[in-house]
């Protein structure tokens, strides 16, 4: 699987197991950390977008895999073939910037909607 975004992304500040693309997004980066069992992605946006209905896209290039949505908001992928599960993407959270005194975590957090889209070849 590879993730994509069209146009190509900046060239990345690396420190230590994260890579942050600056500007990757109008006034948002895109944050990958890495982690013991593969990585996560974030979408760092620096103000409230002023427009309601703010997406994002995110191109998926998965060669021989299927994506299947669930009510939980995760998606599967599935070898076209056999059908057996290769990975999994969780249900995408969203929270702001403010940070739980005691915990150090990010509490205010919701579900984001998200829906999965069989473009074919090439990005959108």
């Amino acid at each position: 699987m590879t993730l994509q975004r069209k146009g190509g992304l900046p060239a990345p500040a690396i420190d230590g197991t994260t890579a942050r693309y600056r500007e990757a997004v109008p006034g948002a980066d895109v944050v990958v950390e890495a982690t013991r069992t593969g990585f996560e992605q974030f979408v760092e946006i620096r103000e409230r977008p002023e427009m309601a209905g703010y997406t994002y896209t995110l191109p998926v290039k998965a060669k021989g895999l299927e994506a299947k949505a669930h009510k939980d908001g995760s998606v599967t992928f599935t070898d076209a073939r056999t059908g057996d599960a290769r990975a999994t993407m969780p249900a995408l959270v969203i929270w702001d910037a403010s940070v739980d005194k005691r915990s150090g975590k990010h509490e205010i957090r919701t579900r984001v909607g998200m829906k999965v889209v069989d473009r074919g070849k090439g990005l959108p």
